[in-house]
């Protein structure tokens, strides 16, 4: 992560010390898992800095015949690659000097090296696409993506994926150089107003462990006919338990008579003879019954009970629901956990 006053941390199995850059945030970085050395660009783009990842000292500087318009680092760390502005494609040891691999035909946005660091990729504005090998640089292969040009690039997942201007992208496979469908273009890390975060690619589930016993709870208040939720990550949301459309949400109020209640094995609450489906069961194994909620903006939360029938009957495998009020009788969407085929 690169930080406003030049600071570059790595976060992971391998945290460094901490890298100051001079003159400002990086203007580009680039480090993988694996690798020892973590590259980047001052913010004038000037100087290309290499670094040892494992405690942050400087293994050296190089300047280029232009500003650094992208860099890269191989997954093994063996390999560094950059272009300037100039459309000068660089690449070599990343404790050496680079080597000068040839002209790109445009001002290059990204550049990516292949899992066995055997190829260098290279993403220019124009759509054109390169592949070639990092120690001779031969060219092996080129195509171009059309609807150029485009702002932005990237390599992930055996793909390249330009973006801009506006919402326009284009994901295409790198070793057919076809259009690939989906893309996992909500993947990656993001920092806004100081919190630092991570969003999967669509329906990758992440698995996080609550301690404690049931994750939700229910009160009603019969001075305002409300039922109120406490969800598993602690906030709160109340839905209507009389009126036009009981189990739809409404404003939460205050209350002198908040009580507490319980969910069933069904993950109903009921009072007077009316049902509310707080949760539902998603599968059972003989006694043992997985219980699911999902909530807005946060995700599915499920937890296990005992139930006093066995039952072999599952909803819907391989599924979980998403229900937008407490009414029983609303039509459940059921979302797949595995993505689809055509995902990459």
């Amino acid at each position: 992560m690169a930080l406003s006053d030049g600071t570059v941390r790595l976060f992971g199995e391998q945290a460094c010390a901490g890298l100051t850059l001079p003159g400002g945030p990086a203007a580009l970085v680039s480090w993988l898992p694996d690798s020892r050395f973590l590259a980047a660009a001052t913010a004038d783009r000037e100087t290309l800095v290499v670094a040892d990842a494992e405690d942050g000292s400087v293994e050296g500087k190089r300047t280029l015949k232009g500003r650094i318009t992208a860099l890269a680092v191989s997954p093994s760390g063996a390999w560094l690659a950059a272009a300037d502005e100039t459309n000068t494609l660089w690449a070599g040891p990343p404790a050496k000097a680079l080597r000068e691999l040839g002209k790109l035909p445009g001002p290059c946005l990204a550049l990516g090296f292949s899992q066995g660091d055997g190829l260098l990729w290279a993403a220019c504005a124009d759509g054109s696409v390169s592949v070639r090998t990092p120690e001779e640089g031969r060219l092996m292969n080129e195509f171009r993506v059309p609807g150029g040009p485009f702002e932005a690039a990237r390599f992930a997942d055996g793909q390249v994926e330009y973006s801009g201007p506006g919402e326009r992208s284009e994901a295409v496979d790198l070793a057919t150089g076809k259009p690939s469908g989906l893309s996992r273009k909500e993947t990656g890390f993001s920092l806004k107003n100081g919190l630092l975060t991570y969003r999967t690619w669509y329906n990758a589930p992440l698995q996080k462990l609550l301690p404690g016993g049931t994750p939700v709870g229910v009160e009603y208040s019969g001075e305002r006919d409300l039922l109120r939720v406490r969800e598993p990550g602690g906030s709160l949301r109340c839905f209507a338990a009389k009126g036009a459309r009981p189990g739809a949400s409404a404003p939460c109020e205050e209350a002198r008579d908040w009580t507490a209640g319980d969910l069933d094995q069904d993950g109903r609450f009921c009072r007077k003879g009316r049902c509310y489906a707080v949760a539902d069961r998603v599968f059972q194994l003989e006694h043992a019954r997985l219980l699911c909620r999902f909530v807005p903006g946060q995700g599915f939360y499920l937890w296990w009970i005992r139930a006093e029938r066995p039952n072999s009957a599952n909803p819907l495998q391989g599924h979980l629901p998403v229900r937008e009020t407490l009414d029983p009788d609303e039509t459940v969407r059921w979302i797949p956990l595995n993505p689809p085929s055509n995902l990459p």
